[in-house]
This record gives C-alpha cells, sequence and structure tokens, in this order.
C-alpha cells in the first residue's frame, strides 16, 4: 500500500463586503449643518438676551433706588480708559 497523500490546502470562503446604506446626500448634509447652526445660535441669543453672556459683563448695573452714579464707587472701579498712542 502507498503512503496517503496529504489533503489539499482549504482555502477560506471569499468574503463580501458588509452591505452600506446608501450614502447621504449633499443636500441632507447641508440641511443637517444649517439646522444645528440655527439651534446654537438660538440658544446663544437667548443666553445673551437673559444677561447671561460673559464677554458681555453679565449685563449693566443700574443706578436707581437712591444711589446716585457719583457716589457710587462700584461703577467707579468697573470704568476703564483705554488710551492708544497715535503716530
Amino acid at each position: 500500500m502507498s503512503a496517503p497523500s496529504p489533503p489539499p490546502p482549504r482555502t477560506p470562503p471569499a468574503r463580501t463586503p458588509p452591505a452600506r446604506g446608501p450614502l447621504a446626500s449633499a443636500v441632507n448634509v447641508i440641511a443637517a449643518a444649517l439646522g444645528l447652526f440655527f439651534v446654537v445660535l438660538t440658544l446663544l441669543v437667548l443666553q445673551v438676551r437673559a444677561g447671561k453672556d460673559p464677554s458681555l459683563g453679565g449685563g449693566g448695573t443700574s443706578t436707581t433706588g437712591g444711589t446716585s452714579a457719583a457716589g457710587s464707587t462700584a461703577a467707579a472701579a468697573a470704568t476703564r480708559t483705554v488710551v492708544t498712542k497715535t503716530s
């Protein structure tokens, strides 16, 4: 009897790429970007209107209620003068 022949090499099954859904169209991407922009813009507008914007200083202080503007030390301390040099 002859020696048994080695089994043929096993090849892995062919892989098929995973099924993908349709890509988003340019109109959908632009609409989503604009929608998100307007939502963020609306939130910022509401924050500024409420006086909670840190870059604006949280709203101004009023001097009503019997205190004059000249007697208010907080208003004088908050006032700054910026001097620039010109040629």
